[in-house]
């Protein structure tokens, strides 16, 4: 009885420890970033309303579908949508290729799963510009899941430097819902990516540099934070 008793005693003692290692820094991540993204899923337009996103999906749309960079906005007339004339006498678009190459994948499950199945109608604007419809819609949905991984990195970036699970918590949600990625993730703006990429450049460098003073351990639930050089604490 005895020795059952200590056992019973034993395991009541090492569930809180199973549970902080069940959700470690990363599956909390996960989470973070499957429950924003759905939220910025539900949030998106799925419609273009400025130039940027119209010339920025035109240029995945040419890469995909006719393999040039050309977009197909006049450039000889229309509105913020107009393209830049290049030396070939074909449109082309002003913005970054980022944002572009990243859609690729969007566009192309678009293309196969919601044209068929999303009661949408294509709208184009008056210049021939499509503005609205299925694979405009599936293809903006690119910035709601770089949103969703921006809010996770902050959270992964929070605990690397030794902030608590609360604060990085606060730090992730206020990312998420009180700054303006909440508009530009409904969007297929630039902006999304270029926040996760910063984030990922300095969580890059915090990581390395870490590492490379030993002053980066693996927290006990499965996490990593930052340890003062020469530091005892275990």
């Amino acid at each position: 009885m005895a020795r059952s008793g200590t056992r019973a005693t034993r395991l009541v003692g090492e569930a809180p420890r199973t549970v902080a290692v069940r959700w470690n820094d990363g599956r909390v991540a996960l989470v973070l970033f499957v429950a924003v993204s759905l939220i910025y899923i539900a949030l998106s337009r799925g419609v273009f309303l400025y130039g940027d996103d119209i010339l920025m999906f035109q240029v995945t749309e040419g890469i995909v579908e006719r393999g040039t960079f050309a977009v197909t906005s006049p450039h000889d007339g229309g509105d913020n949508a107009r393209s830049i004339p290049g030396e070939d006498g074909q449109g082309y678009a002003k913005y970054g290729i980022g944002q572009s190459l990243v859609a690729i994948p969007m566009y192309v499950v678009s293309d196969l799963l919601l044209e068929p199945l999303l009661p949408l109608e294509d709208e184009h604007d008056p210049y021939g510009n499509q503005r609205l419809g299925p694979i405009i819609y599936g293809t903006a949905l690119t910035n709601a899941l770089l949103g969703g991984a921006a809010v996770a990195l902050t959270w992964l970036l929070a605990r690397v430097l030794a902030y608590s699970r609360q604060t990085a918590c606060v730090l992730a949600l206020f990312l998420a819902f009180a700054t303006p990625l909440t508009h530009y993730a409904a969007t297929f703006l630039s902006e999304p990516l270029t926040t996760l990429a910063l984030l990922t450049t300095v969580y890059g460098l915090v990581r390395a540099a870490s590492i490379a003073t030993g002053t980066l351990r693996d927290a006990p639930t499965g996490g990593a934070g930052l340890v003062p050089t020469g530091s005892t604490k275990t």
